[in-house]
């Protein structure tokens, strides 16, 4: 059997396991926190971040820092580097 296979049965029972010891509110935030990830996402594609809000841009720019410039530039979002 492919290693790669046993993996991702191994990754999806581990997935399911931590999904059913979760609060259903648990569930609604990580929900909301990747559709406002997709929008803030959307605006900065588009070019359309400097409309932004302040607590907005900060949110953004936090969350930029908390999960990793290379995680944002995987999803096509455009960042210069000085």
């Amino acid at each position: 059997m492919d290693s790669g296979y046993v993996q991702y049965v191994t990754e999806l029972g581990n997935l399911k396991n931590i999904l059913a010891q979760m609060k259903i509110e648990d569930i609604i935030v990580l929900q909301l926190d990747e559709q406002l990830h997709h929008m803030i996402r959307e605006d900065m594609i588009t070019g359309n971040m400097w409309e932004m809000d302040d607590e907005t841009l900060d949110l953004a720019l936090t969350s930029m820092w908390e999960d990793g410039v290379d995680e944002w530039k995987n999803q096509g979002v455009v960042i210069g580097e000085a």
